[in-house]
Protein backbone atom coordinates (compact mmCIF):
# COMPACT_ATOMS: atom_id res chain seq x y z
CA UNK A 1 0.00 0.00 0.00
CA UNK A 2 2.07 3.35 -1.08
CA UNK A 3 1.57 6.41 1.16
CA UNK A 4 0.45 8.79 -2.03
CA UNK A 5 -1.85 10.25 -0.31
CA UNK A 6 0.78 12.20 1.87
CA UNK A 7 4.09 12.78 -0.51
CA UNK A 8 5.41 15.43 2.07
CA UNK A 9 5.86 13.16 4.67
CA UNK A 10 8.12 11.02 2.17
CA UNK A 11 11.85 11.88 2.85
CA UNK A 12 14.70 11.20 5.35
CA UNK A 13 14.72 12.17 9.23
CA UNK A 14 17.54 12.64 11.27
CA UNK A 15 18.91 13.12 14.87
CA UNK A 16 21.95 13.66 15.64
CA UNK A 17 22.82 13.17 19.69
CA UNK A 18 25.94 13.21 22.41
CA UNK A 19 28.49 10.81 22.43
CA UNK A 20 28.18 10.24 18.71
CA UNK A 21 24.21 8.77 18.37
CA UNK A 22 23.02 9.02 15.31
CA UNK A 23 19.44 8.21 14.55
CA UNK A 24 18.52 8.19 10.57
CA UNK A 25 14.88 7.39 8.95
CA UNK A 26 13.71 6.97 5.66
CA UNK A 27 10.30 7.10 4.46
CA UNK A 28 9.59 5.76 0.97
CA UNK A 29 6.73 6.05 -0.77
CA UNK A 30 6.25 2.39 -1.67
CA UNK A 31 5.85 2.64 2.26
CA UNK A 32 8.56 1.14 3.30
CA UNK A 33 11.00 2.46 5.64
CA UNK A 34 14.79 2.21 6.63
CA UNK A 35 15.63 3.07 10.57
CA UNK A 36 19.35 2.70 11.12
CA UNK A 37 20.49 3.35 14.57
CA UNK A 38 24.56 4.38 15.23
CA UNK A 39 25.86 4.40 18.35
CA UNK A 40 29.72 4.73 18.63
CA UNK A 41 30.64 2.06 17.10
CA UNK A 42 27.94 0.02 17.11
CA UNK A 43 24.76 0.08 14.36
CA UNK A 44 21.61 -1.41 13.87
CA UNK A 45 19.38 -1.44 10.54
CA UNK A 46 15.78 -2.22 11.02
CA UNK A 47 13.45 -2.06 7.51
CA UNK A 48 9.97 -2.20 7.60
CA UNK A 49 6.33 -0.97 6.38
CA UNK A 50 5.06 2.35 7.78
CA UNK A 51 1.31 4.02 7.45
CA UNK A 52 -0.34 6.60 9.06
CA UNK A 53 -3.06 7.06 11.04
CA UNK A 54 -5.62 9.74 11.77
CA UNK A 55 -3.42 11.81 10.11
CA UNK A 56 -1.82 12.46 13.04
CA UNK A 57 0.80 9.48 13.46
CA UNK A 58 3.46 7.10 11.64
CA UNK A 59 3.39 3.71 12.72
CA UNK A 60 6.43 1.99 11.45
CA UNK A 61 5.69 -1.81 11.63
CA UNK A 62 9.21 -4.12 11.22
CA UNK A 63 9.92 -7.17 9.35
CA UNK A 64 10.26 -9.75 11.97
CA UNK A 65 12.98 -11.74 12.29
CA UNK A 66 13.29 -14.96 14.43
CA UNK A 67 16.33 -17.19 15.70
CA UNK A 68 16.81 -20.34 13.68
CA UNK A 69 18.85 -22.86 13.17
CA UNK A 70 19.51 -25.37 10.44
CA UNK A 71 21.11 -28.99 10.71
CA UNK A 72 23.09 -30.88 8.05
CA UNK A 73 25.64 -34.19 7.72
CA UNK A 74 28.92 -33.60 8.25
CA UNK A 75 31.75 -36.00 6.78
CA UNK A 76 34.45 -34.03 8.66
CA UNK A 77 33.12 -33.56 12.28
CA UNK A 78 34.41 -37.23 13.34
CA UNK A 79 31.47 -38.53 15.72
CA UNK A 80 31.20 -34.53 17.26
CA UNK A 81 27.85 -32.16 16.46
CA UNK A 82 29.62 -29.04 15.39
CA UNK A 83 28.00 -25.71 16.24
CA UNK A 84 28.01 -22.44 13.76
CA UNK A 85 26.75 -19.27 15.17
CA UNK A 86 25.75 -16.30 13.03
CA UNK A 87 23.92 -13.21 13.96
CA UNK A 88 21.00 -12.09 12.21
CA UNK A 89 20.54 -10.29 10.18
CA UNK A 90 23.94 -9.67 9.10
CA UNK A 91 25.18 -14.11 9.13
CA UNK A 92 28.31 -12.61 10.72
CA UNK A 93 29.53 -15.80 12.66
CA UNK A 94 29.98 -15.45 16.44
CA UNK A 95 32.83 -17.55 17.67
CA UNK A 96 32.62 -19.70 21.17
CA UNK A 97 28.85 -19.84 22.05
CA UNK A 98 28.01 -20.65 25.48
CA UNK A 99 26.35 -24.28 24.78
CA UNK A 100 24.23 -25.81 27.52
CA UNK A 101 23.47 -29.69 27.25
CA UNK A 102 19.90 -31.27 28.66
CA UNK A 103 18.81 -34.51 29.72
CA UNK A 104 15.16 -34.50 31.22
CA UNK A 105 15.55 -30.55 32.30
CA UNK A 106 18.86 -31.19 34.09
CA UNK A 107 22.22 -29.81 32.58
CA UNK A 108 24.67 -32.32 31.61
CA UNK A 109 27.60 -30.14 29.76
CA UNK A 110 28.03 -26.39 30.23
CA UNK A 111 30.59 -24.45 28.32
CA UNK A 112 32.04 -21.88 25.45
CA UNK A 113 32.93 -24.02 22.90
CA UNK A 114 31.75 -24.91 18.77
CA UNK A 115 31.02 -28.75 19.28
CA UNK A 116 29.54 -31.62 21.53
CA UNK A 117 31.09 -34.93 22.21
CA UNK A 118 29.30 -38.01 20.61
CA UNK A 119 29.07 -39.21 24.20
CA UNK A 120 27.25 -36.47 25.40
CA UNK A 121 25.03 -35.72 22.03
CA UNK A 122 23.49 -39.66 22.40
CA UNK A 123 21.89 -38.80 25.71
CA UNK A 124 20.95 -34.95 24.87
CA UNK A 125 17.08 -33.93 24.75
CA UNK A 126 17.51 -30.48 24.54
CA UNK A 127 20.30 -27.48 23.76
CA UNK A 128 20.76 -24.19 24.80
CA UNK A 129 22.70 -21.83 22.99
CA UNK A 130 23.29 -18.70 24.71
CA UNK A 131 25.62 -15.45 23.51
CA UNK A 132 26.14 -12.12 24.62
CA UNK A 133 23.73 -9.53 23.80
CA UNK A 134 21.63 -12.18 21.88
CA UNK A 135 18.81 -14.10 22.97
CA UNK A 136 18.97 -17.32 24.00
CA UNK A 137 18.56 -20.64 21.44
CA UNK A 138 16.69 -23.66 22.80
CA UNK A 139 16.29 -26.80 19.97
CA UNK A 140 16.06 -30.02 20.18
CA UNK A 141 18.68 -31.85 17.97
CA UNK A 142 17.47 -33.89 15.40
CA UNK A 143 20.61 -35.86 14.29
CA UNK A 144 22.90 -36.96 16.79
CA UNK A 145 26.56 -37.03 15.38
CA UNK A 146 28.70 -36.35 12.51
CA UNK A 147 26.48 -33.48 12.01
CA UNK A 148 26.87 -29.63 11.81
CA UNK A 149 24.08 -27.10 13.14
CA UNK A 150 24.33 -23.47 11.65
CA UNK A 151 22.60 -21.30 14.58
CA UNK A 152 21.43 -18.08 13.17
CA UNK A 153 20.55 -15.61 16.79
CA UNK A 154 18.58 -12.33 16.99
CA UNK A 155 20.34 -9.68 18.92
CA UNK A 156 18.48 -8.31 21.94
CA UNK A 157 18.56 -4.59 20.77
CA UNK A 158 17.11 -5.91 17.35
CA UNK A 159 14.43 -7.80 19.26
CA UNK A 160 13.82 -4.77 20.97
CA UNK A 161 13.41 -2.57 18.24
CA UNK A 162 11.28 -4.96 16.32
CA UNK A 163 8.11 -3.54 18.20
CA UNK A 164 5.73 -1.50 15.84
CA UNK A 165 6.91 2.27 16.82
CA UNK A 166 5.04 5.37 16.79
CA UNK A 167 5.34 9.04 15.59
CA UNK A 168 3.89 11.92 15.77
CA UNK A 169 3.56 14.26 12.73
CA UNK A 170 4.66 18.07 13.37
CA UNK A 171 5.35 19.35 9.92
CA UNK A 172 8.75 18.90 8.53
CA UNK A 173 9.09 16.75 11.77
CA UNK A 174 8.49 13.36 13.61
CA UNK A 175 8.50 13.10 17.24
CA UNK A 176 8.83 9.73 19.47
CA UNK A 177 6.56 8.58 21.99
CA UNK A 178 9.88 9.13 24.27
CA UNK A 179 9.92 12.71 22.81
CA UNK A 180 12.85 12.33 20.65
CA UNK A 181 12.20 14.72 17.49
CA UNK A 182 13.66 13.33 14.20
CA UNK A 183 13.80 16.07 11.80
CA UNK A 184 13.23 16.34 7.88
CA UNK A 185 16.33 16.73 5.82
CA UNK A 186 15.91 18.83 2.64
Amino acid sequence: MANCQTPELIGHYVKNESYGTKHDLTLRKDSSFQYIIKEGLACDTIVGEWNIFEKKLIILTPKKTESYHIESNCDTCAGNFRINTYALPDNYELTKPNVKVYVKGEVIEDGITNSIKYAIMQKADSIQINYFGFQPYVFVPQKRNNAIVKLFLIEEQQALLQRNRTLNIKKNKLVTEKGMVLKKQL
